[in-house]
This record gives structure tokens, C-alpha cells and sequence, in this order.
């Protein structure tokens, strides 16, 4: 009896150790590069909460409030890409484009419009433009919150939150976050960053071989931009999160994505010239979170 246990023991080790068994392991390929014509469905929904309370001598003096929600459904095609294969250009034939407060959107394109996109790395030069009519402010504000409007530089997802190292499901290692902050340092932030990614599961969607992907930062916020002289940043915390669906193919692009940020820091502003006792409070509370999926046409 023992002797059959052992001799099982042995074919089971001898066949495993035959045929390589162990972990899948799969490249990590967090970008998708584009190129010119690519055309896809894209559903996006973005949120932005944004709470800013000054403060004098504990008292409340001013509170600016903002929530605002957008939705857009559209064809979205590619006209140029960067040297990375980064989209610069892109068309979006419109099928629904509302924003507003919950419970209250409003349409503001109608279908069929055509709206086109030529990002600059100055999100404030970024081109928007209906029929070659530029766009007015609100509608240039509720689609920053559905597609991207600046034109990406310096590092990729790959090297700030990816891994050069094929990995099994499961796995997790940690983000780059020097390489991560600097991304944000283009929108005047200095930010200390730490966080993880993981490979979580390979699964189907949309009938397309994927693996998904999560991850989660915290951080530090040391600057913030456009502060008057004399502003120190008292306490600050950052929580960003993001998951995906990327297909095992790494020519076909990022099916399902999302992403959501948490900013809670309070500023202390003291006038130039003046004294501690002058010193007024700025407490800030900011949410934004995006969810997209594309469809290839």
C-alpha cells in the first residue's frame, strides 16, 4: 500500500516536472498604442465633486460647491497619433453628450453632431470644436470629465504602473510612484506617491480573451498650483484607485476602464504682509471618478 502511494507520488512529480507545470505567466501591457482610423464605441460617465470652505478665525466666510455629472455615448475615431501612438486628434459623432447636477442632466450636443478634439500638453490649448466653432465652457468642462484632453508626455502606464516582468495571476508588485508623480507635476502638483497594481483574473469580455487589472495609490500632496504667496499646505491625503480590461491581444485596445480620486487637504493662506492672526483657513474636498467602455467598430 505504501509502496503504491509512493510510486503514485513519483508519476504525479515526474509528470508535472515533464510537462512545465506551474504559473501562467503573461506580459504586462498596460497601453494600448492607437493609430490614425481606429474607430470604436465609446460609453463614458465621469463625476466631479468639489467642496471649497474658507475659513477666518474658525468662522466661515466663503463655500464655493460643485457637482457635476456627464455622460456621453459617441463614435470616437482617430485622426493622428504622437511618435508614442498616443491619439492628438479625435472625432466624436455624437449619440448622447448630457451633463448636470444628479437627477438634472441636460443635452448638450444633439446626435449626430460631430465633435473633434486636438489635444495640446496644455489642457488649457487643447482645441474643442463643433463644425470648426469652438466650444463654450460648459461643455468644454463636461467632457474633460468623460475623455481625455491633454495631450500625454513623458512616461506611459507601463512604466509607472506596470511591471517589465511577466507575471502570473494573483501577482502584485508595487507602482513606480517618482514616475507616477511627475505625470502630475505638468498639472502643477508636487505629489509623493506609493501604490500597487495587480493582475487580477483572466476572464471574458465583450467574447474577447482579457486579463483585469486593479490598483490603488495613496499619497501626499506638497504644492498645489495657482496658491497666493505665503500659502502653506497644512494636511493633505490623496486615494486614487483604477482598474481595466485589457485583452490578452495586445493590437486590440483597452476595453473597459475606470478610475476615481479622493482629495482631502486643508491650506493655510496668510496675506503678504500680514500676521498669524490674518492667516485664513482654505479647506479642501474633492472626488472625480471615470468609467469608460469602447466597443471596436
Amino acid at each position: 500500500m505504501r509502496s503504491r502511494f509512493v510510486v503514485t507520488l513519483f508519476l504525479i512529480a515526474s509528470t508535472a516536472a515533464l510537462s512545465g507545470c506551474g504559473p501562467t505567466l503573461f506580459a504586462v501591457r498596460l497601453d494600448r498604442p492607437a493609430h490614425a482610423g481606429d474607430k470604436v464605441r465609446l460609453a463614458a460617465s465621469g463625476e466631479r465633486h468639489n467642496d471649497l470652505t474658507v475659513l477666518s478665525h474658525g468662522t466661515i466666510v466663503q463655500r464655493r460647491h460643485e457637482d457635476l455629472l456627464a455622460r456621453l455615448d459617441a463614435a470616437a475615431s482617430v485622426v493622428s497619433v504622437d511618435e508614442a501612438g498616443r491619439a492628438v486628434v479625435s472625432e466624436y459623432a455624437i449619440a448622447r453628450f448630457e451633463a448636470g447636477p444628479e437627477g438634472a442632466l441636460k443635452p448638450l450636443l444633439t446626435a449626430g453632431q460631430k465633435l473633434t478634439v486636438r489635444r495640446a500638453r496644455d489642457k488649457k490649448l487643447t482645441e474643442i470644436t463643433v463644425a470648426g466653432v469652438p466650444v463654450d465652457e460648459p461643455i468644454r468642462s463636461a467632457l474633460d470629465l468623460v475623455v481625455s484632453l491633454v495631450s500625454p508626455t513623458g512616461a506611459d502606464d507601463d512604466e509607472a504602473l506596470g511591471t517589465k516582468e511577466p507575471q502570473p495571476l494573483g501577482a502584485t508588485w508595487p507602482i513606480r510612484g517618482d514616475v507616477a508623480s511627475r505625470s502630475l507635476s505638468r498639472d502643477g502638483l508636487a505629489v509623493t506617491l506609493a501604490g500597487h497594481t495587480t493582475l487580477v483574473r483572466r476572464t471574458q469580455f465583450q467574447s474577447v480573451d482579457c486579463l483585469e487589472f486593479a490598483g490603488e495609490m495613496t499619497g501626499v500632496v506638497n504644492v498645489f498650483p495657482n496658491l497666493p504667496p505665503g500659502a502653506i499646505v497644512r494636511t493633505s491625503r490623496l486615494e486614487a484607485k483604477f482598474h481595466g480590461m485589457k485583452p490578452v491581444r495586445a493590437a486590440l485596445p483597452t476595453l473597459l476602464s475606470g478610475e476615481s480620486m479622493k482629495l482631502d487637504a486643508v491650506i493655510d493662506v496668510r496675506p503678504p504682509g500680514g500676521d498669524d492672526a490674518q492667516t485664513i483657513e482654505v479647506r479642501v474636498v474633492y472626488r472625480e471618478a471615470k468609467e469608460e467602455t469602447v466597443t471596436p467598430l
